[in-house]
């Protein structure tokens, strides 16, 4: 839904997305009152309130999801204190922070890009959730200001978390007057109409319906009685009574978005609430969780070992080490304190990097580490939290490139559905053919038809959508921006060579590129800017790349040309053919090379620089491995590639040691980060040294 403007107000509440893992609000089994508040306390309550200065006004601004919110958790705040206030009248109330609760709700919102308008309400109570809210005088709302807030605002924070919450069904009337009646306030959105623009009154008025409706708007819902339900808005207290309204019923049914109702939780023992994106709430992360990590990685973080400066970081350590990329090659806002996408990228990629550099004349190498982009945003976290502190502790600064893709999730599920459904047509379930053997008997076949649907159905499509993301990220002007009428904004890897040249002149720093399979591909768009640039890197390390051999030839070759790297600096890692025929990709019985090559690139049997064979051209064709159409590119790279170091594990290195207590893992395309012989090679060549100060002990749990 845009946003729309209306009468000098700004209307930009979208609805929330469908989300199963919303809790439903089930009200207790309580007789209720006609009218709540009654009607002797509304005639003193309201005006009281506004007499406080407890009415929000967020004047010509949107952002009204978060002065909804704002004016829920102030009225609660408020009807707590007022026993204190009979008692001590001078006390008020302090508001939360409209702006830092509308800021959280842009950052956690399921919406992508950047230049979406308005937020929902699902994104402003993940974002308390997550976060608590500071005061108001901390991080002020003021008009078309992205000024920072007040560094106590984490600390702040903390003090007014959130407790218990639910989604209310927004169609149950009486769900909802139940809510309110329990806890005071809930938290809704709704489509209005002009019968919204209210004067003031004397009275508690109600709303004129009017079927013409305009845009989305968030409120809080302090009451009820026979008529609707009572509206505090955000829009002074001249409107309505005191800042009140009602919204009967018949207009709430037809034109309510969302409903929530929440409580105050209780301040927990935190330090400070966390400054980059969180995937845990407040009690969650002062209860030590994220030090344990999630279910997969606890017997990672429950390793004992040798040396403390090995140990896994927590979340908020990792989100400061990574570059997070959203789907359209622009940076996505995980440093919660900073105003913009672009400002925030610029913290880590240069901000950050300079603080550590500053400490030690020793500190002068950056390896940037390009993971694959198959997997979750929080997988990638879970992956930095324990490879990160190997590199920082050998003397190197990792910064990790988090793709936001969740490819192979998402093609394992969907090729897992057409299979089922072939075997389905048969009259046989895929656990049933397992059992009697028909789907080993023919393995071979059900790969090609693997095969063949992808080519077809919308797994191709999602490979084809990766990698245009990983060119928009080296983008100078990435598509879709200027036409808004701001100046063009440049993909993340942009931003991220800026403030490298920045540091390299500055501090005379040495910059290594790490690649793990679909990030041979970024790292090839990214070669591009670096040859503009003339930004050169000391060392290039790919594990099992994805990238064409084309590809290759006109990126990575074009680079070592313009003297960006030697290739007697690059090393490739990967498995033989035989290897890549053992693994896997969910039911398909092949390594995800194979998949790409034959199945989601532009020619069939496409030639993968990952692949050993594209290495060993009278291999590939005595197997028919490849397309002959591709052999001048094979051609041209064999001519290149001689002084590259290659290092091929075969069947003799079928089980990956990954930690120092006898702990294996079957190698695979996705096995290399996990492979500590392999990162610790890495982490040689980087530091120039054959024996590390910090050897790696443990890489398990991602």
């Amino acid at each position: 839904m845009p946003k729309m403007s209306y009468s000098n107000r700004v209307l930009d509440a979208r609805p929330d997305r469908l989300d199963l893992r919303d809790r439903e609000y089930r009200p207790p089994l309580e007789s209720l009152p006609p009218q709540w508040p009654v009607q002797d306390d509304l005639e003193g309550l309201f005006p009281c309130y506004r007499d406080d200065g407890m009415i929000l006004d967020q004047g010509k601004e949107g952002a009204c999801t978060g002065f909804g919110l704002a004016a829920v958790i102030n009225y609660l705040l408020w009807r707590q204190h007022l026993h204190v206030k009979k008692e001590m009248p001078n006390i008020h109330t302090l508001k939360v922070s409209a702006r830092m609760l509308y800021h959280m709700a842009r950052i956690y919102d399921e919406f992508e890009g950047e230049d979406y308008e308005g937020s929902s309400c699902r994104g402003a109570m993940k974002g308390w959730h997550r976060h608590g809210v500071c005061k108001e005088h901390t991080w002020p709302y003021v008009a078309n200001n992205t000024r920072a807030p007040q560094k106590q605002w984490a600390r702040e924070a903390v003090q007014n978390p959130l407790g218990a919450y639910y989604r209310i069904n927004k169609d149950s009337i009486v769900d909802m007057q139940a809510a309110i009646k329990e806890v005071g306030a809930i938290y809704c959105s709704a489509i209005i109409h002009q019968g919204w623009w209210l004067k003031a009154c004397e009275t508690l008025p109600i709303i004129a319906y009017n079927s013409n409706t305009i845009g989305g708007h968030a409120f809080a819902i302090v009451g009820y009685n026979a008529d609707g339900f009572m509206v505090q808005n955000s829009w002074g207290s001249s409107w309505g009574f005191c800042g009140f309204a009602v919204i009967p019923y018949k207009e709430w049914v037809e034109n309510g978005s969302d409903a929530w109702v929440a409580v105050l939780g209780a301040p927990v023992r935190l330090a400070a609430s966390p400054h980059t994106f969180s995937n845990h709430s407040l009690q969650t992360v002062a209860a030590d969780y994220t030090e344990r990590g999630s279910r997969m990685m606890r017997s990672t973080l429950n390793y004992p070992y040798e040396n403390t400066r090995a140990m896994p970081w927590n979340e908020e350590e990792a989100y400061r080490h990574t570059l997070v990329i959203g789907n359209d090659g622009r940076p996505k806002l995980r440093i919660v304190s900073e105003p913009d996408p672009e400002r925030s990228a610029r913290k880590v990629c240069y901000e950050y990097i300079k603080a550590w550099m500053k400490k030690s004349q020793k500190n002068r190498k950056i390896a940037i580490y390009v993971h694959g982009g198959l997997n979750s945003e929080e997988d990638s976290i879970n992956r930095i939290r324990i490879l990160a502190p190997y590199f920082k502790a050998n003397g190197v600064y990792p910064l990790f490139i988090t793709w936001k893709t969740g490819f192979v999730e998402s093609i394992v599920n969907q090729i897992q559905d057409q299979i089922s459904e072939i075997f389905f047509s048969a009259g046989m379930e895929t656990s049933s053919a397992r059992a009697q053997g028909i789907m080993d008997k023919f393995q071979e076949a059900i790969d090609r038809a693997i095969e063949s649907f992808s080519r077809k159905i919308v797994v191709k499509g999602v490979w084809s959508e990766m990698k245009e993301n990983a060119a928009f990220a080296s983008d100078r002007a990435v598509p879709g921006y200027a036409q808004h009428g701001s100046k063009t904004k440049p993909g993340a890897m942009v931003i991220l060579s800026e403030e490298l040249h920045r540091l390299h002149h500055e501090l005379d720093c040495d910059i290594h590129l790490v690649g793990h399979s679909a990030g041979a591909i970024l790292l090839g768009h990214w070669l591009d800017e670096l040859v503009k640039r003339q930004l050169a890197i000391a060392s290039l390390t790919l594990y099992a790349p994805a990238c064409t051999v084309a590809f290759a030839n006109k990126h990575y070759i074009k680079a070592c040309e313009k003297s960006i790297f030697a290739k007697a600096h690059m090393s490739v890692y990967m498995m033989d053919d035989e290897r890549e025929r053992a693994d896997s990709v969910g039911i398909y019985q092949k390594s995800l090379l194979y998949l790409v090559s034959r199945a989601l690139e532009s020619i069939h049997k496409m030639p993968l620089l990952g692949m050993a064979a594209a290495w060993d051209m009278k291999y590939a064709k005595a197997h028919d491995i490849f397309n002959e159409a591709n052999r001048n590119d094979l051609k041209k790279w064999h001519a290149f590639s001689t002084e590259i170091h290659r290092i091929v594990y075969n069947k003799s290195h079928s089980k990956v040691s990954t930690s120092r207590r006898g702990d294996f893992t079957d190698l695979a395309h996705g096995s290399f980060d996990n492979d500590i012989e392999v990162i610790e090679q890495t982490l040689k060549q980087i530091c120039g040294v054959t024996a590390l100060a910090v050897n790696v002990e443990n890489l398990q749990g991602f």
